[in-house]
């Protein structure tokens, strides 16, 4: 694993994180739609130019 990423638990609670910012701002589906995009795009088994 790239020690830039970090592990699981760091990077899941670093996407709640992001979930729980946007949704304090009163906007709980573009919450839910943010959360499930960095889950998805955020996959090491992707080859993202941001990688």
């Amino acid at each position: 694993m790239n020690p830039q990423f970090g592990n699981l638990i760091s990077v899941t609670s670093r996407h709640l994180a992001l979930r729980d910012g946007i949704r304090s701002e009163g906007k709980p589906l573009v919450a839910d739609v943010a959360y499930v995009g960095v889950r998805i795009g955020g996959t090491p088994f992707l080859s993202t130019q941001w990688r």
